[in-house]
């Protein structure tokens, strides 16, 4: 165990309830260095309840994961010799747990160096362990049973508390151990990991033992029933309980308790009554009592003077008389005084038994009264600081500026808009926060959207924060996905047909599954069940996306195109992953909005072309796939343009026979790029605005050969002017690289909104005397704050303090992980543009268009060798 030694500054009463909205915390119970206790009212429901508050120190993920397991456990427990667990979470990265509040004592104080009545013994280990049966029936174990973890209500009741909350690790790393010395069994310390439910039987039975004795079974080597005045049955239960090996124990709670119900009662012990007298010969023809047949009144009855009076005189008798008459009045004699003291002492017994039964019931009605005084006095007390926390909240709320306030009063999120919320950390890389209900699994995280989508669409959406559809590559992971996807019947996930009859993932691993049938679909699909399927892209299904710890997504559309492009060459290119295969040309739809031009540079970059229609074949082909593909009223671009000579294909191909949309097209004076519109009986082909961003939801990929097969066209055929092509590619340029460095902007400005709000808090929770001190420091900073959202310049710090120094140096964290992304993304599109800018010359120097290549090749050299020299191209430096 770490040496380290955690220290607990528990926070005030009155900041806890400005952390926790929902509860007024009014007092400290209890503190130590492992945590604090508070007493609370929770306001929704005027409840009385305790806080646990634990150190931030163990707030690392392994604790979190097992401490919301057994707390969601213990809070389905319903047993009335268990506390109650009523909420659980995280505020300030300190855990606490919401519990019920027990108005009274432990049992520690109970039975320190005291030993307690074996009826009463009985009955405590009784509820001790009735309690802990229940919670062993829901493979609950408490792990560290003691009597400082045992209450005891107003009625003597038990009530366990301080379940086994805690990892088994310590922050230091290494191994914890359960248990307190002297209650922990062997097992506790020579096999940690094996503690069960014999361990909680070994602490009740050293309780019962302290309860019967007062003592620890260590500090004296007898017996119990050789210590205190119980049976001796009780010490075979002891010795059972605590036996060395946890298989002699008892198996369960339940047989300790049926043991415990065959003690018999033990009387207790009295003095016993003297000899009843005895008479004796005296010598011949005279008879006397002997002393020792003098009546005695009892012990337990005669005191004082009573004790010492004489007895009646002795006569002697004469002979010749009747022996046996006289014999017994004599004794009647001496017993008749005896007899009326006796009847006296009883009779004055009862009546000070009357008195004191009297006495008893005053006392209590009196301490009953006291109780309920005290009690009627707290809630006041408790009803009045609840009113002053109101009344200065009250007048918090007047300080707090509108926007703050505003954001104050914000419903809590749901998982789907703090996954929003986060989208721009996530999609940087950033892997420090998740939304709620974000599972972690080994080094990978995993968030379930249940929203139904179609496999490209889902890939989309993953892509946009960062991660890709989960790819379970073993058995494991799809039995795993299989379990977590609730009662939905089927999920995406991140694999698919790799053209026409392999299989692979988005990531680029290897397909080791067994291959399902592409007849009814080339995405992958997976039941409850784990099992594998083919089904139809345009399906919609919920789906799981995945982060890995690295913050690289292998999975990514760029990702994919990439690694598709480097083996175009090769016999069995890697595809990625939903794509299609028909007559020797492969198809990818890619779910994305954008203009017409920026989906042709994806294409084109990645060696193939939007989709053309080169033969009746293939145009009835594309329109069922398309069809399928997309939801009514969705619509796709293809590789068809208007230019002043016609309609015409990216390839140069024949323009034949087209399949337009009824009512298209429109003939618009900017409708000069052509999508195809999905719209069940009337879908067909449509012109469309090239510019327009959402003129086209998706767009479809084809790689092929009819490009080499395409005749050539004249020089200057078309008289088109010499560097058309290039000035439609710096338009395209300019357009996406104000797109990408727009929302980039949005990114900061919506940080450093971040950031103030996180300072505002700061200051919200601090005492008077710290706002007082840090004001100017703090409004300084925050009117120096740019408004473009940069906190990279030097901001004035004099006098802020350190806290807001810490979220500064956060916000600026964040601020590098995004211009991190925007360097790649601009990066990315740099290697496009100029992937499209040399696929541009060679169809230029192939059409015989030698005058224009001295443009392209001025134009690649402009564009220079880095982001900063292409973001200066097109005017937009830093």
């Amino acid at each position: 165990m770490s040496d380290e030694i955690i220290t607990f500054n528990a926070p005030e009463p009155e900041e806890l309830s400005n952390l926790l909205s929902s509860y007024d915390v009014y007092s400290l119970i209890a503190q130590g260095g492992m945590g604090a206790v508070y007493q609370a009212m929770q306001t929704s429901l005027e409840r009385p309840v305790a806080i646990k508050l634990l150190p931030k120190e163990l707030g690392d993920d392994a604790f979190k994961e097992q401490f919301a397991a057994e707390a969601r456990a213990m809070a389905k427990l319903n047993h009335p010799n268990l506390i109650g667990i009523y909420d659980f979470g995280k505020v300030e990265e300190m855990p606490f747990i919401v519990m019920e509040l027990v108005e009274g004592k432990s049992l520690y104080y109970s039975c320190y160096e005291k030993s307690i009545e074996q009826s009463e013994s009985i009955r405590i280990t009784t509820e001790i362990c009735s309690g802990l049966a229940h919670a062993h029936k829901h493979d609950i174990v408490h792990r560290d049973i003691k009597p400082a973890n045992i209450l005891l209500d107003g009625g003597a009741h038990v009530k366990i508390g301080d379940f086994g909350l805690a990892t088994g690790e310590q922050p230091g790393g290494e191994g914890f151990v359960f248990g307190t010395p002297g209650y922990a069994a062997p097992e506790v310390t020579q096999d940690p990991d094996n503690v069960g439910i014999p361990a909680d039987i070994f602490a009740v039975g050293v309780i019962l033992h302290q309860l019967l004795t007062g003592k620890m079974p260590d500090d004296d080597p007898h017996t119990a029933s050789r210590q205190a005045q119980c049976h001796p049955q009780l010490d075979r239960i002891i010795r059972k309980a605590t036996h060395q090996n946890p298989e002699s124990r008892y198996a369960t709670c339940d047989e300790m308790i049926a043991d415990l119900q065959q003690v018999p009662t033990t009387k207790s012990l009295v003095t016993q009554p003297a000899a009843a007298p005895q008479m004796v010969k005296a010598p011949k023809k005279t008879l006397v009592a002997s002393p020792a047949a003098q009546p005695k009144a009892p012990a337990t009855l005669a005191s004082g003077a009573e004790a010492a009076q004489p007895a009646p005189a002795v006569t002697p008798m004469k002979p010749g008389a009747n022996w046996s008459l006289m014999r017994n009045l004599v004794i009647i004699a001496l017993l008749i005084p005896a007899l009326i003291f006796a009847v006296s002492r009883l009779k004055d017994k009862n009546q000070e038994q009357d008195q004191e039964l009297a006495d008893r019931k005053a006392e209590e009605e009196q301490a009953d009264t006291i109780k309920k005084a005290d009690a009627e006095q707290r809630r006041k007390e408790a009803a009045a600081y609840i009113a002053a926390q109101k009344e200065k909240a009250a007048k918090r709320a007047k300080q707090i500026s509108s926007v703050d306030q505003v954001m104050e009063n914000q419903v809590q999120k749901t998982p789907r808009e703090e996954l929003t919320e986060l989208q721009g950390e996530l999609r940087g890389g950033s892997r420090s926060k998740f939304p709620k209900s974000t599972i972690k699994r080994g080094t990978d995280h995993f968030f379930f959207v249940e929203e139904a989508m179609s496999w490209s669409t889902a890939s989309e959406f993953a892509e946009t924060y960062g991660a890709h559809l989960a790819t379970p590559i073993l058995e494991s992971d799809l039995a795993w996905i299989g379990e977590n996807q609730g009662e939905h019947r089927r999920t995406w996930i991140g694999g698919g047909a790799l053209g026409e009859s392999a299989w692979g993932w988005v990531t680029g691993e290897e397909w080791n599954h067994k291959k399902p049938s592409t007849t009814l679909g080339s995405c992958a699909a997976l039941s409850r069940t784990g099992l594998l399927s083919a089904r139809p892209n345009g399906e919609k299904l919920p789906f799981f996306i995945q982060w890995t710890a690295d913050g690289i997504n292998k999975g990514s559309l760029d990702a994919q195109l990439e690694r598709l492009k480097e083996t175009l060459g090769a016999p069995s290119p890697a595809w990625p992953p939903g794509t299609i295969a028909s007559q020797g040309r492969a198809y990818l739809l890619v779910q994305r909005s954008g203009t017409w031009a920026e989906a042709d540079l994806i294409a084109s970059s990645s060696g193939g072309h939007l989709a053309v229609s080169s033969d009746s074949f293939e145009k009835e082909h594309l329109k069922k796939t398309l069809s399928e593909y997309l939801g009514n009223g969705q619509a796709a671009w293809i590789g068809g343009t208007l230019a002043k000579s016609g309609w015409t294909w990216v390839t140069r191909e024949l323009w034949d026979r087209p399949d337009w949309a009824p009512s298209s097209p429109s003939g618009g004076p900017n409708e000069t790029a052509l999508r195809f519109l999905a719209s069940g009986d009337q879908s067909g082909w449509d012109d469309a605005n090239p510019a327009e961003d959402n003129a086209a939801q998706a767009f479809l990929i084809e790689w092929s050969k009819d490009l080499e097969k395409a005749p050539k066209k004249a020089a200057n055929a078309d008289g088109e002017a010499k560097n058309a092509e290039i000035i439609k590619l710096r338009i395209i340029g300019a357009r996406h690289l104000t797109k990408t460095i727009g929302a980039h902007r949005k990114l900061l400005q919506n940080n450093q909104k971040g950031f103030i709000w996180d300072v505002n808090s700061w200051v919200r929770n601090q005492t008077k005397s710290v706002q007082d001190k840090s004001r100017a420091g703090v409004e300084a900073l925050k009117n120096a704050l740019p408004d473009d959202g940069n906190l990279s310049p030097n901001l004035p710090m004099d006098g802020v303090p350190g806290a807001v120094h810490n979220e500064l140096n956060e916000a600026r964290e964040r601020q590098a992980r995004y211009d991190s992304t925007l360097e790649q993304d601009i990066s990315k599109f740099r290697r496009a543009y100029l992937g499209k800018l040399l696929a541009a010359r060679k169809q230029a120097e192939d059409a015989g268009f030698k005058a224009k290549l001295p443009a392209f090749d001025q134009e690649v050299r402009s564009i220079g060798q880095g982001v900063e020299s292409f973001r200066a191209h097109f005017g937009m430096e830093e």
